[in-house]
């Protein structure tokens, strides 16, 4: 399925705050209300989009051998589809204990933890959650 935005259609972050679509980053998970889906097609229009992180704050713990951090207490898996921003470019090992960074990504119900879809290093993050 393609889905097809424009400019009519509002890119809001987790915040409320209105963005542009060019702020939307390969790993972001967004959350899309559009159209229904043409079958002659198999496309949408988004009216709307919205994205942010599950997680931001301090990096308390960092494993390479087993690929996970630790957010604000929340273990974040990382696996070999993992997107690191270009700050993080050589990825988990990039990332130090004390970093702030923001964590993109979907609950795993068997494990607890997030499985992270991207990373961005948010050293001038306003608040944590």
């Amino acid at each position: 399925m393609t889905l097809l935005l424009d400019s009519s259609a509002t890119v809001t972050d987790d915040d409320g705050s209105t963005k542009t679509a060019s702020a939307l980053r390969l790993g972001m998970c967004v959350e899309v209300d559009s159209a229904a889906v043409d079958a002659s097609t198999a496309t949408a229009r988004a009216s709307a989009m919205r994205f942010g992180a599950q997680v931001t704050g301090p990096v308390s713990a960092v494993d390479t051998v087993a690929s996970t951090l630790t957010v604000l207490g929340q273990v974040v898996d990382i696996t070999t589809t993992t997107v690191f921003d270009d700050s993080l470019a050589s990825g988990l090992s990039a990332v130090a204990t004390g970093a702030v960074v923001e964590v993109h990504g979907l609950a795993d119900a068997t494990t607890g933890h997030l499985v992270a879809t991207r990373v961005e290093a948010e050293a001038g993050a306003a608040a944590y959650k």
